[in-house]
């Protein structure tokens, strides 16, 4: 239901419904959903599909606080997160926890949240899980470029194997993104050489960082690399 107007968005009740908040338009979450059953009815061998993989063109997504659980991946697939890759729009007041004793696992830009994000926000989410990918890998998105991102909290540990990666606790890598309130209880860590790693932000071109609290151990094996807390 809903006409995907700000005044009347259309209502996600179902993972079912959340599968198709890609479109361009406001979403709202009316409750909270849990992904378990959804992934075992239709994608068991590889977990959640993300949402919006090419298509997320002006997509507002309203969380109302409520969770959504039970998330994992496992897949070498490029753009991966609970959404895949926006291009415009928001995720705001959402609540992300990935199942227990799974993780999000993809290619290059992966998050939990969303594996990249451009040209909108991210606020006053709550996301909690580990995540591995190869290059770009956030604990809430794996790349973002001039995004407001504020008020997110991650919890977890952000992992990658690969060489020449951006491996951050908020945000693999930014650009010209204004970053703030934010805090991150991590570890986060690189096994490979010339690669970029952060308790937030693995490298940031531009933009802003402030207010904002990184509770993280980071670790980092290999040579030619930039690590900081």
């Amino acid at each position: 239901p809903g006409s995907g107007t700000e005044e009347d968005p259309w209502r996600i009740y179902t993972a079912d419904d959340l599968q198709g908040a890609s479109n361009r338009g406001y979403y709202k979450v009316m409750n909270d959903i849990d992904l378990s059953q959804w992934i075992i009815d239709n994608n068991p061998e590889h977990g959640w599909i993300p949402i919006g993989r090419n298509s997320g063109d002006a997509t507002y997504i309203d969380g109302d606080s409520h969770t959504i659980s039970g998330l994992w991946i496992s897949t070498t697939d490029n753009f991966n997160g609970l959404f895949s890759n926006f291009s415009a729009g928001q995720i705001k007041n959402l609540n992300v926890e990935v199942a227990s004793g799974k993780s999000v696992k993809g290619g290059d830009y992966t998050g939990v949240l969303i594996g990249r994000n451009a040209n909108g926000s991210i606020v006053n989410c709550s996301i909690k899980g580990d995540v591995e990918g190869t290059i770009h890998v956030g604990g809430v998105s794996g790349y973002a470029v001039a995004t407001t991102i504020n008020n997110v909290q991650y919890n977890g540990q952000v992992n990658t194997c690969s060489e020449n990666a951006f491996v951050g606790g908020l945000v693999g890598q930014s650009e010209g993104c204004s970053i703030s309130v934010c805090r991150t209880n991590s570890i986060v860590s690189s096994a490979n050489s010339n690669n970029n790693v952060g308790g937030l932000v693995g490298c940031a071109i531009g933009g802003l960082v402030e207010k904002t609290v990184a509770n993280t151990n980071v670790a980092a094996i290999g040579t030619n690399g930039h690590v900081g807390g």
